[in-house]
């Protein structure tokens, strides 16, 4: 192989790798998202703020 398509065949790979880094982090986000409205929404009506 010459260096062309190494370069191009590392490109590709850091393409998708980085594709995967960045959906991971986006399922991560909208996890934490869904605990912190799930616990606002079923929770939020059990505190009591007058004691």
């Amino acid at each position: 192989m010459d260096r062309a398509k190494l370069k191009q065949t590392r490109e590709r790979k850091d393409k998708i790798l980085n594709a995967f880094v960045w959906s991971s982090a986006a399922v991560t986000v909208g996890f934490l998202f869904w605990i912190i409205w799930y616990i606002l929404s079923n929770g939020l009506q059990h505190v009591d703020w007058a004691s």
